[in-house]
């Protein structure tokens, strides 16, 4: 092949550019323009004159009182008609608002369903609404029975079928404590008394505790304690304001009485306090520092003689014996005594009198309950034959052999006999703990009284120094003067309640609770005489013995010559005023001759009880003077 032919030459390059033209020149800036002449001041603009002041504004209304608050709703009004029966559940626990009065409402039973009416007739009068706060009920432990009505028996008759239908437990229970088997036979109107104050306390109950014995409410009890007085023939009624209820029954006078059926059972005994936390045990001492160096020891002694053989030691004592156990069931023979007393509805003067003679009974035998008239007729024939049978089984109890017990069947140790305050029974303090009721009359309040032992008599109390003093001065007028002013000032102030030797009265009383007695049978004779009533007035007596002879607040006793027993009249009281004296000691404690003689007796009897004086102390020996030896030149003694 042929060679390739040589490329073309390149072509010739252009011509260069000319030259860029030089720019023109910049030409110079122009001159300010010169400022403007100034202008000619003009006037000056003139001013607006103050606009006046605009008028006070009108001062502001007071603000308008806040609206009152709208008062409470009012309670709704009382049920006509309220019933109890087993279907309604648990009654109680959410009490309504109080209403302005206690309404009456009237017991119904109908089957086994209790009905509440508004409205109640008692002894042909209708029971009246009683404003809330100005009731004022008395405890159902204090209503005295000889306070209510006397039983109708009509009346009786036409609730017995229905309550015992109702409550057959409690009527039972009932029937025990009227029973002629138990050793305290009470009435039917005592023993519902007695039933409902044994009852508890208990914001929501059950239909089963109504018969039951369990704790009630307010309206249960009411409506227990209102069965049982009209099963009893005495007029009941429930009053109730919806938030309380108590019981408003028929008087002796036909008067309405207040009872609280809440107001029965004591509270418990509290606990025991929990013992003190043991006091913090002391740091550790300090280990002791060693002793110093003993001094070097003396020569032995010789060997002492041997000591005499010591007296042979004297025979071991006998244990002391253990205290008597004591429990929250037992009371003491006082309280039982005072118990049965105020079942039986004793009077409390009575009743002081009554628990001091038997407590003399226990110490010297049965004839003082008799030689005070407590075994014989009158209206204490029945609580003395109550008080006869228990210091019988008193004495029982401390003879030899002791009766066994009726649960153990041993006997009792001694200390820790306990006779049973319902049937008298006797139970060791150990068995009574371990029994919920009596296990001889099955009542349902199981307690006892503990029988102290004869060899750990009480010690006697000892008398403040004011009795103390009065006491000395009793003593000084037995064996020295014969005058008894100690005892029968105190007594007449005590009478005439004009606050006069007010401390010595009050000594003599809590020595002898007969003091008490006798005085208020002493005030209700001198309240019951138009002669000596004036003498009760404030400041009667002071006036006129001021005006005698100065001396207020003593009183003279009378002269010797005035006694009437001189005159062979011993039942004729003394006068009531002597010459230049006014009224004396025996002429105000004399115008009952009879309660003169019963002050008498009981002075008496205090003497008797007095201790006897310490004995005088020795005189002091007279140092003896040894007789002088004669001397050579002295004369002869004389013949």
């Amino acid at each position: 092949d042929p060679p390739p032919p040589d490329p073309p030459p390149p072509p010739n390059p252009p011509p260069p550019a000319p030259p860029d033209p030089p720019p023109p020149p910049v030409p110079p800036p122009a001159p300010p323009d010169p400022p403007p002449p100034p202008s000619p001041p003009g006037p000056p603009p003139p001013v607006p004159p103050d606009p006046p002041d605009p008028p006070p504004a009108p001062p502001m209304p007071p603000p308008a009182p806040p609206d009152p608050p709208a008062p409470p709703p009012a309670p709704p009004p009382l049920e006509d008609v309220i019933e109890l029966s087993a279907r309604n559940g648990v009654f109680g626990g959410s009490p309504g608002a109080a209403r302005d009065a206690f309404e009456p409402f009237s017991l119904g039973i109908r089957g086994g369903t209790v009905t509440l009416e508004r409205g109640a007739v008692l002894g042909g009068r209708a029971v009246p609404l009683l404003a809330t706060g100005e009731e004022a009920p008395q405890p159902v432990r204090g209503v005295q029975e000889q306070a209510l009505a006397l039983p109708d028996a009509a009346d009786a008759g036409r609730w017995s079928v229905a309550v015992e239908g109702l409550l057959p437990g409690v009527c039972a229970q009932l029937a025990l404590r009227g029973g002629a088997a138990n050793m305290i036979a009470l009435s039917p109107v005592a023993a519902a008394l007695a039933e409902v104050s044994e009852r508890g306390y208990a914001e929501q109950w059950a239909w089963a505790a109504l018969d039951g014995g369990g704790a009630l409410n307010c309206l249960g009890l009411s409506v227990l304690l209102t069965a049982l007085l009209r099963r009893a023939g005495v007029g009941a009624c429930v009053m109730r304001n919806g938030r309380h209820a108590f019981v408003v029954a028929l008087g002796r006078q036909g008067e309405f009485i207040q009872i609280d059926a809440t107001q029965g059972i004591a509270p418990p005994p509290p606990a025991p306090p929990d013992p003190p936390a043991p006091p913090p045990a002391p740091p550790p001492a300090p280990p002791p520092a060693p002793p110093p160096d003993p001094p070097p020891a003396p020569p032995p002694a010789p060997p002492p003689a041997p000591p005499p053989a010591p007296p042979p030691a004297p025979p071991p004592a006998p244990p002391p014996a253990p205290s008597p156990r004591r429990s929250r069931k037992t009371v003491t023979l006082d309280t039982l005594v005072g118990s049965i007393l105020n079942a039986m509805g004793v009077s409390i003067h009575e009743r002081r009198r009554v628990a001091a003679l038997f407590q003399r009974a226990l110490a010297e035998g049965p004839a003082v309950l008799s030689e005070a008239g407590l075994g014989g007729g009158g209206p204490l024939l029945a609580p003395g034959q109550s008080l006869l049978r228990l210091h019988e089984r008193v004495a029982e109890v401390r003879s030899e052999p002791a009766p066994i017990c009726a649960v153990c069947r041993e006997p009792p140790q001694p200390g820790s006999a306990c006779i049973l305050c319902c049937c008298y029974g006797v139970m060791c303090v150990a068995c009574l703990d371990r029994c919920p009721t009596c296990p001889l009359c099955r009542c349902r309040r199981c307690s006892a009284a503990l029988v102290p032992p004869l060899d750990a008599p009480p010690p006697p109390p000892i008398p403040s120094p004011l009795l103390a003093g009065l006491l000395e001065r009793l003593r000084h007028a037995a064996t020295v003067s014969r005058t008894y002013s100690c005892v029968f000032v105190p007594f007449a102030h005590a009478l005439l309640q004009d606050g006069e030797m007010a401390a010595e009265a009050a000594a003599w009383a809590a020595h002898d609770p007969a003091w008490a007695a006798l005085l208020g049978r002493y005030r209700e004779f001198f309240e019951a005489s138009p002669l000596l009533a004036p003498l009760l007035q404030p400041n009667a007596v002071r006036d006129t013995n001021l005006a005698a002879q100065p001396g207020w607040p003593y009183i003279e006793p009378a002269p010797e010559q005035e006694d009437p027993a001189l005159r062979g009249r011993q039942d004729e009281p003394w006068p009531l005023q002597s010459p230049g004296r006014g009224f004396t000691q025996e002429g105000l404690l004399s115008q009952s001759p009879r309660l003169f003689q019963e002050l008498q007796f009981m002075v008496r009897r205090w003497e008797q009880a007095l201790p006897p004086p310490p004995p005088p102390p020795p005189p002091d020996p007279t140092p003896v003077t040894p007789p002088r030896r004669p001397t050579p030149d002295a004369p002869p003694p004389a013949p």
